[in-house]
């Protein structure tokens, strides 16, 4: 499977490379179910990360349960407490861009923008197909998401080899890599 601390590294990574020189960013973190193992060691990589860059300020943190429609209205809400976000990290693709909606929500009566700071929205997953990650970053609601390959051939050859009595890695930890919008467009070019 993969490494959830290892996601929330990049995570941090991915922050600390967009804080403007000698500046600050104050970022939100919209995480998933509480208690949940990827929710417990996303945030613990990326908070391990950044011990000791304190450029990078996690003004909040918020559950989102997963969702993009429970995202979209915890962060509507914490953008109305803290109007002056710079970064927004969602613990995965959904949720990402359900922060975006909110950063781009329009006005119920006039139908206007209401004109909020556009933050720069890493997600999780890097889901390819309609609706998923990649086509998110395509379209320029999120900035970078970080994924894992399913390895699904992996997982048939440790079968195979547990069926002939062959020894077999017991614990194969799978690659985290970032997906910008450069390695976006060929991967939904494949899907």
């Amino acid at each position: 499977g993969g490494d959830n601390y290892a996601v929330g590294q990049l995570m941090a990574q991915w922050l600390l490379s967009i804080v403007p020189e000698g500046g600050t960013l104050r970022v939100l973190e919209i995480q998933g179910l509480p208690g949940s193992t990827p929710v417990v060691w996303r945030h613990k990589g990326m908070m391990d990360s950044l011990q000791g860059h304190p450029e990078v300020q996690i003004v909040a943190s918020a559950c989102g349960a997963w969702f993009r429609e429970n995202a979209r209205v915890v962060t509507d809400s914490l953008l109305t407490l803290y109007p002056d976000i710079d970064a927004i990290v969602a613990q995965n693709d959904q949720m990402a861009i359900g922060a975006y909606e909110a950063c781009n929500k329009k006005s119920p009566i006039t139908g206007r923008f209401l004109g909020r700071k556009s933050p720069r929205i890493m997600g999780v997953d890097g889901i390819v197909g309609k609706g998923g990650g990649v086509e998110a970053l395509l379209k320029g609601e999120i900035d970078m998401t970080a994924t894992y390959p399913s390895r699904g051939d992996l997982v048939i050859q440790t079968a195979v080899k547990i069926l002939h009595g062959e020894p077999f890695e017991r614990e194969v930890v799978l690659p985290t890599v970032l997906i910008d919008r450069d390695a976006a467009f060929p991967m939904q070019q494949i899907a």
